[in-house]
């Protein structure tokens, strides 16, 4: 084969791959709509099975819906409206849900945040700041709390912990706060490769001279 055949056989090689990867490339879109796909569909169970919010919730039972859905799907699980006292049919559905919600923000949200974090504007250091101050002046805000709860829910919201110990407790501040739920589980999910490169070498074991066995 000629060294122009090859070269060529080599250009095409590369332009195969390049197409190949940049139709494994995840679209925004799609990631978005299956997103909020799921979100309904929690919706529709939280509203429609009987139990899975507890009946002195309070409030609209449709943004209690959203709510539940949105702290199912982010595996934060405060435990302040839902669950109640789910039957057998609840249970399921409550089985199921956090599979499909951890999946999602685990998968493809995950990878999708990592594929803009080298793009923010000031670094992710200053999307951090500006995603927590936001929480907390909309908390305050909505919920007239004071600055350390609204850090406090803030930081347990986006690390998904979800103590429950405080929470919002009015339709706008429980539709805020799963908002930024949303919001925040993709600014996190850009955060931890931070905190995995600052934490893996700590991890590592340095490679110990090998001694040569003598016959």
């Amino acid at each position: 084969m000629s060294s122009m055949a090859l070269k060529g056989k080599e250009s095409e090689e590369r332009n195969v791959g390049r197409d190949l990867k940049n139709e494994s490339k995840l679209s925004p879109d799609l990631v978005a709509l299956l997103g909020a796909s799921l979100i309904v569909l929690g919706m529709i169970g939280f509203h429609i099975i009987p139990g899975l919010i507890i009946d002195d919730a309070g409030g609209s039972r449709v943004i209690n819906s959203f709510y539940c859905s949105v702290m199912t799907l982010t595996t934060v699980g405060f435990g302040d409206i839902c669950p109640g006292e789910a039957d057998f049919l609840g249970r399921i559905f409550l089985t199921i849900l956090p599979i499909l919600g951890l999946g999602f923000f685990c998968g493809p949200l995950l990878e999708l945040a990592a594929s803009w974090q080298d793009q923010v504007p000031g670094g992710l250091l200053a999307l951090g700041s500006f995603t927590l101050a936001l929480g907390v002046s909309m908390l305050i805000v909505l919920e007239g709390m004071s600055y350390s709860e609204a850090i406090h829910l803030c930081v347990i919201t986006g690390t998904t912990i979800g103590y429950g110990d405080v929470t919002p407790s009015s339709d706008l501040g429980r539709f805020s706060l799963a908002l930024y739920a949303i919001m925040v589980c993709n600014v996190m999910g850009s955060l931890l490769d931070v905190g995995r490169r600052l934490l893996e070498p700590l991890c590592r074991r340095a490679d110990l001279p090998r001694k040569k066995l003598k016959e």
